[in-house]
């Protein structure tokens, strides 16, 4: 099993030159308005010229127009927008036919979240644990048996949570 490493919430060139130094396959910028680890466009554009080529850039977006992110990958160079709100499969396969590999994310309960899946026709679709009031990235541990009852629907999996929990798990096998 080979997996990608995303640091996500970039906002200071020296944390994302440190992530491609230390192996990390993507940084991701956060365009949520509502975000702690927001960044505006032009500062993530100045981060994104000074990382290296290899490096994928992300685009973290909850509800916005497509005109923000055709603006944000024009000039960060972005190769995937993160969808993380109330996006329609119709809106992900919009921002999908601009050239950028999109990844959905889902707030997952209990196996009836995994009902909406497959209505989405993304490169990625994006596990992350729910919780009330939270749009993700809280860092609560995920219910591997529903990753692994995801990954039964033939989409591509990604897991939003803590990485060295992730690590163990890998290791132990218990994602393969």
């Amino acid at each position: 099993m080979s997996f990608i490493v995303k640091i996500c919430g970039i906002t200071r060139l020296e944390d994302a030159l440190a992530a491609a130094a230390l192996g990390a396959d993507a940084a991701g910028f956060m365009f949520f308005q509502g975000s702690s680890r927001r960044i505006g466009i032009s500062a993530a554009a100045a981060i994104s010229r000074e990382l290296p080529p290899e490096i994928r850039r992300v685009g973290v977006f909850v509800n916005a127009d497509l005109s923000h992110i055709e603006e944000a990958t024009r000039e960060c160079g972005l190769h995937w927008a993160q969808m993380h709100g109330a996006e329609t499969p119709e809106f992900c396969s919009a921002v999908r036919s601009t050239g950028l590999e999109v990844v959905k994310a889902f707030r997952i309960a209990d196996e009836r979240s995994l009902d909406e899946l497959g209505r989405y026709q993304t490169d990625y679709w994006l596990l992350d644990s729910h919780v009330p009031g939270s749009l993700g990235g809280t860092g609560q541990v995920f219910n591997w048996d529903l990753a692994r009852r995801a990954r039964l629907l033939g989409g591509r999996i990604l897991l939003a949570a803590l990485m060295v929990f992730s690590l163990i798990m890998i290791a132990a096998g218990l994602l393969g």
